[in-house]
């Protein structure tokens, strides 16, 4: 098992799905005895990792979901020798709402700063 956190976000990942699907269904429990949830868009079992995408070539389905995490989309890949990697992209999402925000802060400085003629 491997965990990674930071702040109140966090991944698990596990070899095998039946220790998955445990740990989230004692987690679910313990919470609940908090008086709390987890987020049930943000939350979901995948397979990931370096079988994923045989694993589930074999079964017929496509290619290994990805997941986003501290603003990256985390994605499984190989490198050029063909040996299995973890890509990391940054958020398209998030990506477009700050440059729409840096253009729109942009123009209103550029609005403030040009003298009017006419």
């Amino acid at each position: 098992m491997i965990i990674v956190r930071c702040a109140d976000d966090f991944v698990v990942g596990f070899e095998r799905e039946h220790d998955a699907r445990y740990f989230l269904d004692t987690l679910r429990e313990r919470l609940k005895e908090l008086a709390l949830s987890l987020h049930p868009e943000k939350t979901r079992l995948i397979e990931f990792g370096r079988f994923a995408a045989n694993n589930r070539k074999r079964r017929g389905l496509g290619k290994p979901e990805t997941f986003n995490f501290l603003g990256f989309t985390f994605i499984c890949g190989k490198s050029r020798q063909g040996k299995f990697l973890i890509k990391r992209k940054s958020r398209r999402d998030r990506m477009a709402d700050e440059v729409a925000s840096r253009e729109a802060g942009a123009a209103t400085a550029y609005a403030s700063v040009s003298p009017r003629t006419g």
